[in-house]
């Protein structure tokens, strides 16, 4: 079935391209013909772009991304922020006010950039690039009020991790994930952390 969505289009190298100039167009992203896309994939490494962003996007983890996970990837962007234009403003910071709480994803979007700006120790309504990819101070602030944590492979993932709550995560992942046990706040949740993390426990006496 053809897009009902209007496009926009400029000349662009003397050939004629979708322009992309509003939030809207990132939401339609799934609309548009891959006949009218530029390129139908590219690779991960080698490009002047942010290599992390990029390992992000390449959801199969086979060093390439693919129309499907730009879509994806755009689809999940604007479904979380509620001024879509803002998202071509290229700026660094996103203001809380701007997540979309009406949904259980936007939801968990707020809380855990709350949870960012806590554990760093920043009072602000904005979260930054540099503050969410400060992961030893994220991680430094952290504290789990429980029986203890499970630390678990993508494989072990189906065992006592998801016993204790914890989420069921690919094997081509390659994630690491920690969970607390019996945990003694409503707010105790699991971590995914990325292949290679180093992670560094400290028990705490809280109690004689």
């Amino acid at each position: 079935m053809a897009s009902k969505y209007e496009w926009q289009y400029c000349s662009l190298g003397g050939a004629i391209r979708v322009k992309i100039g509003s939030g809207e167009d990132i939401a339609h992203l799934g609309e548009l013909d891959q006949k009218l896309w530029t390129v139908l994939s590219c690779p991960v490494d080698g490009l002047e772009f942010d290599k992390q962003t990029l390992e992000f996007l390449d959801t199969e983890k086979d060093g390439k991304i693919m129309v499907n996970e730009v879509v994806q990837a755009a689809q999940w962007l604007t479904s979380v922020i509620k001024d879509k234009d803002s998202i071509l403003k290229g700026d660094s910071t996103l203001s809380l006010d701007n997540i979309d709480t009406s949904t259980d994803t936007g939801k968990r979007l707020y809380n855990s950039a709350r949870q960012i700006l806590k554990n760093i120790g920043i009072d602000k309504n904005e979260i930054s690039l540099a503050d969410a990819s400060d992961s030893k101070a994220i991680f430094a602030g952290t504290r789990f009020n429980g029986d203890g944590i499970i630390v678990a492979t993508p494989t072990g993932s189906t065992a006592y991790s998801m016993s204790a709550g914890g989420p069921l995560v690919e094997p081509e992942n390659e994630n690491i994930i920690m969970t607390p046990i019996c945990a003694h706040s409503l707010a105790g949740k699991s971590f995914v952390l990325a292949p290679g993390r180093q992670i560094t426990i400290v028990p705490e006496r809280i109690h004689d």
